[in-house]
């Protein structure tokens, strides 16, 4: 969760969100909290996906890497839900410094994103069948921009941001219900497919409560690598 003292109520923020994914719902509820609370205005490449979401007080139409066509120090926070493992690495720079521009001093920056995992449970069907591993939780996702913790941490570190949370997430076997029906293909139909199927049924949310409890009371005591996800919270310097 956002703590309010990171994000005073009633400021204005820049949002982007992935909508053709499996998180598609989980996407929509960030946005839908945050559009409760701060003035949003929606950035994304595609015009389907920001008429999809009716909380957009201004919606933007663009390509990050390139330019975010707004004024300089016009926003108080960026927010991202499963866009930055989407980029290549060489472009992740580019997107921080018009984060930089158009960051009031201060503001904050609020990315969550899917790492390179090195998950006990992730690890042993990785290590099994890596081109399977490849071909499902990368190339099959387009995660073009699959890093580790510590190299998503020094993209924010070199261009200036200071770095307030660092918060790594499913990091036991707990997962979320994407991720089980990943693992189904390397071992075939059985519990990993049951427990995948959740994500189409009302037990999607109870799941996903449940996850978030562990990623608050037991995943700080794991290790950084091992995060599946990862929340990045961090400032521009004033």
């Amino acid at each position: 969760m956002v703590n309010q003292q990171r994000l005073p109520l009633g400021r204005s923020q820049m949002g982007t969100c992935r909508r053709n994914s499996d998180r598609t719902r989980m996407c929509r509820g960030g946005v839908r909290y945050f559009g409760h609370r701060y003035r949003v205005i929606g950035c994304d490449l595609s015009l389907e996906s920001l008429q999809a979401i009716d909380f957009y007080e201004q919606r933007v139409r663009a390509d990050a890497v390139q330019c975010i066509p707004m004024p300089d120090a016009s926003v108080d926070a960026v927010v991202s839900s499963y866009f930055w493992e989407h980029i290549p690495p060489p472009l992740k720079p580019g997107i921080l410094q018009e984060c930089q521009r158009v960051l009031r001093p201060g503001g904050k920056l609020i990315f969550l994103y899917d790492v390179e995992t090195d998950n006990p449970l992730i690890r042993r069907y990785k290590n099994s069948k890596p081109e399977l591993y490849k071909q499902l939780f990368m190339d099959g996702d387009g995660h073009l921009g699959y890093e580790t913790p510590k190299a998503n941490r020094a993209h924010f570190e070199k261009a200036g941001f200071h770095v307030l949370t660092q918060q790594g997430m499913e990091k036991t076997p707990l997962q979320g219900a994407s991720v089980y029906i990943k693992l189904a293909a390397f071992e075939g139909s059985g519990l990993f497919e049951r427990v995948g199927s959740l994500g189409a049924t009302r037990w999607f949310y109870p799941w996903t409560l449940l996850l978030r409890l562990v990623d608050s009371w037991i995943c700080p005591l794991l290790p950084v690598s091992w995060a599946r996800i990862e929340m990045m919270i961090a400032e521009k310097r004033k």
